[in-house]
């Protein structure tokens, strides 16, 4: 249509024409002007490809039903087909193609959709056809080696009915045949194996088809069967060997079990030998496969029983409180087999409790007292079952609290002690009662309360029991300790001489304890050679050894107590020493040995011996107190021995010892001279005991003139008067000892 106002021209044509068109345009005045043009309307035609198609000869194909659109609504669409492979055809009105096709080949096909005003559209495709060779499946064949086979004929078809089919194969066994007109497969089997057959038809126009299949040529092998077999889980068996024979002298046996033995045994491939340690119970239904070199296979089958060896331990009897939660209780139970599952029941369980089934725990409250007998089952995965019986005590709750380690001491009565106690029934009747108080103890039944006075000391372990009216029971148990006081009076320091009794000394003890009886002892510290009896606590002996001791004495009465008191106790020694005398020696002469003698009164003493003033030359022995030696010096001489014992108690002796020196002097016999004449000097000689002295000399009688040298001895001069004269020379030492010699001297004028 045309706006009137704008001249504008807007719609959609609807039919397909060539249309002589005139505009006119129209002034207010009554003016106006044309023009005149031709409007063709043409249509579109729009075909879907239905795409590329593949059929059989020989069967109906599956209506194929074309569409198409055409521009102009309403519009009556014809169709057309060119290519259409023989035996198919097209519906002009509904465009949809129908037929058998009956020859193959690929046909180039073009489908057209024409409406009224002669608008067309076009869609192309490939309509391929094809025969289909169906060659039916002869299914697996066996065949024996060296024997003829029947006869197998293979049947195929072809879609189309006027082709000729031909056949071939390929991998059959060695020694057949097939026929290529018949389709027959005829012939001996040379040599065992496995063969995969592949067999084809082909008809003339190359279409082919196939069927594949095995043909198996066997060996013959024998397995002997062991016969069933039974062992037991965990435990290794005597190995089992498989017996087999083969139909070839030449061919090497393998032997598999396929997985079918009990779990942990295994068969030797090369021996058939069975060997191993099954782990699993059960009934395994077992097949030996013993396969040859060429690959051909006999089986043996027997059944192998495997039973488990199941274990229950028993927990021991139990015992727990009702309302009170248990520890759990594990169960234990052990199978030979490694590999068994467990489960595990429970018949008679306090009320209140329950088992695990997988775990074996028990756990729970009990609810109710008493005393239930109750079975534990244990079953495994193999169905092997065990059992174990028990006892399980449920009671009441009563509690008793502890009053601790009690001490007392006997001879005062105690401060009652209360036992404290509670039910968890409110109902029940609470009694007392005890085992071991000590003597002079008791306990109320009704109150628990203990009283009374100890009199014996000990330490006692005390159980206490309370029970109950429904027959509970609890006991608490601690020690009573009493003590007895021992009290030592102290005798007081003493001393005393070694070497002399003492006057028995008795030792008072007393003791809280009437019935007390005491023993006495020393540990050890009394002086030796003292003792103390342990029955009346005299001391009495000799004591031996001096010393300061430092004394404890301690008195224990039969339950163990004791008191004790120190005291010193001095012990002294006396030492004597025997006076030898005066002694009287020569210088130069070794002295006879003097020995010293002393006495101890300790008879364990050692004494040793020193001296002062000894004479030079002289010495003591310090041990045996024997002076000996040689004096070299004359004199007097005061000496103290002194005498000292290992204790340091000493005792001295004094006396005087002189020693004199000897003067010899060697007359030098008589003597003559001439007066006038001056004598050859004569030398006297003269010794002295000590070799240390110096002498001088001196003579009487010699005749005028002469004189002697005082220091030397020499006598010199010249005689001045004839005559006979007695000569006496006098030799002296320092110590005033003197000798001399007498001689007559002759002088002559």
């Amino acid at each position: 249509s045309i706006n009137a106002s704008t001249g504008t021209i807007t719609g959609t044509p609807t039919a397909a024409g060539s249309n002589s068109v005139t505009i006119k345009a129209t002034d207010g005045s009554g003016y106006f002007g044309t023009a005149t043009f031709t409007w063709t309307i043409s249509n579109t035609v729009a075909v879907a490809n239905p795409g590329n198609q593949s059929s059989v000869t020989g069967s109906s194909i599956t209506p194929l039903t074309n569409s198409a659109t055409d521009s102009q609504s309403g519009a009556t669409l014809t169709w057309s087909a060119t290519g259409l492979p023989a035996g198919l055809a097209i519906n002009s009105s509904t465009g949809t193609i129908t037929g058998t096709p009956t020859t193959a080949g690929t046909n180039s096909v073009t489908v057209k959709a024409t409406d009224g005003s002669g608008a067309s559209g076009t869609a192309s495709f490939t309509w391929t056809v094809t025969n289909t060779v169906t060659v039916t499946n002869p299914g697996t064949q066996t065949n024996v080696s060296g024997s003829a086979i029947t006869t197998v004929t293979i049947g195929a078809t072809d879609s189309s009915s006027t082709a000729t089919l031909s056949y071939s194969a390929t991998g059959l066994p060695a020694g057949l045949s097939i026929n290529a007109t018949t389709g027959s497969i005829t012939g001996t089997p040379t040599t065992g194996g496995s063969y995969p057959v592949t067999v084809t038809a082909t008809d003339g126009s190359g279409y082919s088809g196939s069927a594949a299949f095995t043909w198996t040529v066997t060996n013959t092998v024998s397995v002997a069967s062991p016969g069933n077999q039974s062992s037991v889980s965990g435990t290794t068996i005597t190995p089992l060997s498989i017996a087999a024979s083969d139909s070839s002298s030449t061919a090497t046996l393998t032997y598999t079990d396929g997985g079918t033995l009990p779990a942990g045994l295994t068969i030797n491939a090369l021996n058939g030998s069975i060997t191993g340690t099954p782990t699993t119970g059960g009934s395994s239904s077992v097949t030996i496969t013993v396969t040859d070199s060429a690959g051909y296979t006999a089986h043996a089958t027997f059944t192998w029983t495997v039973t488990n060896t199941l274990s229950v331990t028993d927990p021991g009897d139990q015992a727990s409180t009702s309302g009170t939660a248990i520890s759990p209780l594990d169960i234990t139970a052990t199978d030979s087999s490694s590999t068994a599952t467990l489960s595990y029941a429970a018949a008679g369980l306090p009320a209140g409790l329950s088992i695990g089934s997988s775990t074996g725990h028990v756990t729970g409250t009990p609810t109710a007292g008493g005393s239930y007998p109750v079975t534990i089952t244990v079953t495994d995965s193999a169905g092997t079952i065990a059992h174990t019986t028990f006892t399980w005590t449920v009671t009441n709750t009563l509690s008793v609290t502890n009053p601790g380690d009690q001490a007392s001491t006997s001879g005062t009565a105690i401060s009652p002690l209360t036992i404290s106690a509670s039910d968890s029934s409110p109902s029940a009747t609470i009694s007392y009662a005890a085992a071991g108080l000590p003597a002079g103890l008791s306990i109320n039944s009704s109150t628990g309360t203990i009283t009374g006075t100890p009199t014996t000391g000990g330490s006692s372990s005390v159980t206490v029991t309370v029970s109950d009216s429904a027959g509970a029971s609890a006991p608490v148990t601690f020690t009573w300790a009493v003590s007895n006081t021992v009290s030592v009076t102290s005798p007081g320091n003493q001393s005393t001489v070694s070497g002399t009794a003492i006057s028995p000394l008795t030792v008072s003890a007393s003791d809280s304890s009437s019935t007390a009886t005491l023993i006495y002892s020393d540990g050890g510290t009394l002086p030796p050679g003292l003792s103390i009896d342990a029955s009346t606590g005299v001391i009495s002996g000799t004591p031996t050894t001096a010393g300061s001791y430092p004394v404890t004495i301690t008195a224990t009465d039969n339950a163990g107590f004791s008191g004790s008191d120190t005291v010193t106790w001095t012990v002294t020694n006396t030492v004597s020493v025997t006076s030898p005398g005066d002694q009287l020696s020569d210088s130069g002469t070794a002295i006879s040995p003097l020995a010293i003698s002393a006495s101890d009164t300790s008879s364990t003493a050692t004494l040793s011996y020193a001296a002062t003033g000894l004479p030079s030359g002289l010495s003591i022995d310090s041990s045996t107190g024997v002076i000996s030696g040689t004096p070299t010096t004359a004199g007097t001489d005061p000496v103290t021995v002194h005498v000292t014992d290992n204790a340091s108690f000493t005792s001295s002796a004094s006396f005087t010892w002189t020693i004199t020196n000897a003067v010899a002097v060697t007359s030098p016999g008589d003597q003559s001279s001439v007066s006038g004449t001056a004598i050859s000097a004569l030398a006297v000689s003269a010794s002295d005991s000590s070799s240390t002295a110096t002498l001088s000399y001196s003579a009487t009688g010699l005749p005028a003139g002469l004189s002697i040298d005082s220091s030397t001895g020499v006598i010199t001069g010249t005689p001045t008067t004839g005559g006979s004269n007695s000569v006496t020379i006098t030799a002296t030492d320092g110590s005033g000892a003197t000798g001399s010699a007498s001689f007559t001297w002759t002088v002559t004028n």
